[in-house]
C-alpha cells in the first residue's frame, strides 16, 4: 500500500469524524453506580451505559469503539460507540474466566485482557481475541491472580500485575519472553497498569503501598508519583501522553484525581456524587481518530508493512 494513499484515507477519516471525537475524552466504569461514564474535554460526566456491573474499559481510538466488560452475574465482553450506542455482545465467559483488565491493539486488530477464576484462586491467564471477539486464545497461563492490562504496541508487549508473586510482568503478544520487570514487595496490592508510549514509562496503582508509581518500561528507575489511599482497591488508571496528564481513582474516597506525569499539581477532577468506584479508566486523545490512526500508521511503518516512496 502506498504511503500517500494511506495518508489520504486517514485525513478523510478525521474530517468525517463526529465532533465529540475531536475532543479529549475520559471514560470510566463505576460498578457501584452500574454505569460507564465519560467526560468530554473535562466537562461534566455523562452516563453512556447503565444497568450492569461494568468493570473494565478500553478504547480503539482508530475505529472509535469502546470495549468494556461486565463482571456479574455472567462475565461478558462488549463494545459500543463512544456515546454508548450500538452495543454489541462479543463474548460470554463462565465463572472461571472473569476479566481483570482490558487493552486494545488497533494496529494488530486484537483485544487483550487478564482473567482469573471468579470465586476461587487460580486459572489466571492473559488472553486475546480479534476485535469482534472471535478467535479467543490464551497468551499466558498458569497464574493465580493477574490484574490489569497495558500494551506497548511499538514493541509488541503486554504488561500485567501478577498479585500472587507481587510482580509486574510482561511478555510478547504471543506469550514469548515472559518475564518479571518489577518486584512490588510484600505489602503490595496493585491493580492497574498504564503506559506512556511517548516517554517509555510504565505507571501502576498500588494501594497496598499507598502509591501511584512510575518506572521505565523495563522496571528500572521506579519512583512514587502520587499518594493513594491504602483502602482504594481496584483503583483505575490512565495516561494522557499528549497532554501530559495522569488520571487515577481513589475508590475509597469516591474520586478521580489528575496531575502532571510527575505527580505535580494533583487535584480532584471528579468527586463524590460524580464518581463512586472508578475501577477502570480509559483516555481518548484529541483528535481521537487523527492521533490514533497516525500512531498506528507509525507502528506499521516501523514494522516495514508499508512500502515507502
Amino acid at each position: 500500500m502506498r504511503l500517500r494513499s494511506v495518508l489520504v484515507v486517514l485525513i478523510a477519516i478525521v474530517l468525517l469524524a463526529p465532533a465529540a471525537s475531536r475532543a479529549d475524552q475520559l471514560f470510566w466504569t463505576d460498578p457501584n453506580l452500574s454505569t460507564i461514564k465519560r467526560s468530554v474535554d473535562g466537562g461534566s460526566p455523562q452516563t453512556i451505559r447503565s444497568g450492569a456491573d461494568y468493570s473494565y474499559v478500553a478504547a480503539d481510538v482508530v475505529r472509535q469503539k469502546l470495549y468494556y466488560t461486565i463482571g456479574s452475574p455472567t462475565p461478558m465482553l462488549l463494545r459500543s460507540n463512544y456515546d454508548g450506542s450500538g452495543e454489541q455482545l462479543l463474548a460470554t465467559f463462565d465463572i472461571h474466566n472473569y476479566p481483570r483488565g482490558l487493552a486494545v491493539d488497533p494496529a494488530g486488530g486484537k483485544i487483550y485482557w487478564t482473567s482469573s477464576d471468579g470465586y476461587v484462586a487460580g486459572n489466571g491467564t492473559v488472553r486475546r481475541a480479534n476485535l469482534d471477539g472471535s478467535a479467543i486464545e490464551n497468551v499466558v497461563s498458569g497464574m493465580v491472580y493477574p490484574y490489569g492490562t497495558a500494551l506497548d504496541i511499538a514493541s509488541s508487549q503486554v504488561y500485567w500485575i501478577q498479585q500472587e508473586s507481587n510482580a509486574i510482568r510482561r511478555a510478547s503478544f504471543t506469550g514469548a519472553s515472559n518475564q518479571s520487570v518489577y518486584s512490588l514487595g510484600g505489602s503490595s496490592y496493585a491493580f492497574s497498569v498504564a503506559i506512556n508510549p511517548l516517554a517509555g514509562k510504565l505507571y501502576w496503582t498500588d494501594p497496598g503501598n499507598g502509591q501511584v508509581m512510575r518506572s521505565n518500561l523495563d522496571g528500572t528507575g521506579a519512583v512514587p508519583v502520587a499518594a493513594l489511599n491504602q483502602f482504594s482497591l481496584d483503583a483505575g488508571l490512565a495516561v494522557n501522553p499528549y497532554g501530559g496528564r495522569l488520571y487515577w481513582a481513589d475508590t475509597f474516597n469516591h474520586a478521580i484525581y489528575t496531575s502532571d506525569l510527575n505527580g505535580g499539581g494533583a487535584q480532584v477532577l471528579f468527586g463524590s456524587g460524580q464518581v463512586s468506584y472508578a475501577e477502570s479508566i480509559a483516555f481518548v486523545p484529541e483528535p481521537a481518530l487523527a492521533t490514533g490512526a497516525l500512531f498506528v500508521l507509525g507502528t506499521i511503518l516501523s514494522r516495514g508493512m508499508i512500502r515507502r516512496r
